[in-house]
């Protein structure tokens, strides 16, 4: 097997380490975030940041569980975990920042895997397409959001 993608470096110049920072900040990040709707089995989360731009980041969240990490008969409503998006960015900030720092404003906008359309903008201009056998297959329902951006993953779901 040959792998024809090249070595990827980054670089930070002009890099300073913010002193306010210390090692008392170190916090767990994920502190008020995941919600846990069935506590029988501890959820396996996928959290992966991409920085865009200053103030700017895409994160990627995800439930890994699968259902057979659940007990025999589960469905994927028994699976549901809650992310609490506008909790992790206050986290994210905090720890970067400091425990001291103010958020000052916290915007949150759903975009497709590809980060490059916004879900709602995806769902006005998705194509319905009709089948056949529309009537006999049923499709999964999935958990609803909970407001204020906490959102429902179920397992094996990645928004």
């Amino acid at each position: 097997m040959a792998i024809d993608d090249p070595l990827q470096y980054s670089f930070a110049f002009n890099y300073t380490i913010n002193s306010s920072v210390n090692e008392d900040v170190n916090q767990d990040l994920l502190r008020g975030v995941v919600k846990q709707a069935n506590d029988q089995v501890p959820v396996p989360v996928k959290i992966i940041s991409y920085p865009m731009d200053r103030n700017l980041l895409l994160v990627r969240v995800e439930n890994i569980a699968d259902l057979f990490d659940y007990p025999a008969g589960t469905t994927l409503d028994a699976t549901v975990t809650y992310f609490d998006l506008s909790q992790l960015a206050r986290n994210l900030y905090q720890y970067t920042n400091g425990n001291n720092a103010q958020v000052q404003a916290i915007n949150i906008k759903e975009m497709q895997l590809t980060g490059i359309t916004s879900e709602s903008d995806t769902y006005k201009s998705k194509y319905q397409w009709v089948g056949v056998d529309d009537n006999v297959v049923t499709e999964p329902v999935l958990p609803k959001d909970k407001p204020f951006n906490v959102v429902a993953l179920s397992a094996q779901r990645v928004r």
